[in-house]
């Protein structure tokens, strides 16, 4: 076998083993009791709208142990309660972000009050940086009589 083709051989399988390393999916390991629900899911984000939010939306991504994550989260929860959790793959929670309809009619009346009158709240956002602590990370959407939107990018 020539130099030049043992190259080539060798350089086809270093690639073939580079891209099936890279896992750049999302998995559903759980979904929620929904009512009209519209959901765009890909590796690097996840983008749902609902009228009814009830049980637990689970997502789950492939990492590297001690890879940090910037997650970007916009929301609008206008019924209800929202918790979201990241866990990795023992189902330890690494953090845990509360959203709820009481946040959303606070700020309401408080900037109706500041601006004399109806005003129309778009929606919330914040970020979180989850240091992954082993292959998965789980993003946990947990739903109570929930209404609302939520972005969620990293």
């Amino acid at each position: 076998m020539s130099v030049k083709l043992y190259f080539i051989i060798v350089l086809v399988l270093v690639s073939i083993s580079l891209v099936g390393c890279s896992n750049k999916e999302i998995n559903y390991e759980s979904m929620a009791q929904h009512k009209d629900l519209f959901e765009e899911t890909e590796h690097g984000s996840i983008n749902m709208t609902f009228a009814l939010l009830n049980g637990d939306d689970i997502r789950t991504f492939h990492t590297k142990p001690g890879k940090k994550y910037d997650f970007n989260y916009t929301y609008l929860i206008t019924e209800g309660f929202i918790a979201l959790q990241f866990r990795d793959s023992e189902d330890n929670v690494l953090d845990e972000i509360l959203l709820s309809a009481e946040e959303y009619k606070s700020e309401k009346l408080k900037l109706e009050s500041e601006h004399d009158g109806a005003v129309n709240m778009d929606e919330f956002g914040s970020m979180r940086t989850i240091i992954s602590k082993d292959n998965e990370i789980k993003i946990v959407i947990s739903g109570k009589d929930a209404k609302g939107k939520l972005h969620i990018k990293w």
